[in-house]
């Protein structure tokens, strides 16, 4: 009906307990405290819905998975509680379903933000990418913040916007004919150019 205390009265030593069985922890009060000198680091418990609860009991102290990979000791997740939970993974993360982010939530690439992809709820946003090759080493398309968007072939930039218009670099073959409009004190001029060889170089 009351409480059971065993206390190990030397100055060092361990406290095993060995069976040849199970090791069952049954606590009717649902919790189960983890400590060191009397004070609680972790909580193992169950909540009101009936959840496993794993929980770091000191402030801003993190949560650590931790494991051995052939002889070296890594810290395969760390949980940042001084950053509301911030999961940190030490090497890649493998997704078998979808991964979802809920509106405004960004992927962030780099650690100065470099690169972002979101949505608002409404559209969705990429800023900061260069698009480029498979192999990495032909750019395809780029995006200058504030400046031009050009256009690639074989890393060998063909078109450009400017704050004009267009550049572009070497020819341009249009295959019914191009129209242009452009309009000065009120008179608008219009030239067309009609493809007349039928589509022979």
């Amino acid at each position: 009906s009351g409480n059971l205390t065993v206390i190990h009265a030397g100055a060092l030593g361990d406290f095993t307990i060995d069976t040849a069985g199970d090791i069952n922890l049954d606590a009717d009060g649902g919790e189960i405290f983890l400590k060191d000198g009397g004070t609680t680091f972790g909580e193992l418990s169950i909540s009101g819905g009936q959840d496993f609860v794993i929980q770091s009991s000191v402030a801003d102290k993190d949560i650590l998975l931790v494991g051995t990979d052939g002889a070296s000791i890594i810290t395969a997740l760390t949980l940042n509680m001084s950053s509301a939970g911030e999961a940190i993974f030490n090497s890649s993360v493998f997704v078998g379903s979808h991964l979802y982010l809920g509106d405004n939530k960004k992927a962030v690439f780099g650690a100065g933000e470099d690169a972002t992809i979101f949505s608002d709820g409404t559209s969705g946003y990429i800023r900061g990418f260069t698009l480029q090759n498979k192999a990495g080493d032909k750019d395809v398309l780029t995006f200058a913040d504030g400046g031009a968007t050009t256009l690639f072939h074989n890393n060998v930039a063909k078109l450009a916007t400017t704050s004009t218009g267009i550049t572009v670099t070497g020819t341009g073959d249009a295959e019914t004919g191009i129209t242009t409009t452009h309009s000065r004190s009120g008179v608008g001029y219009t030239l067309l150019l009609n493809n007349t060889n039928n589509g022979a170089n």
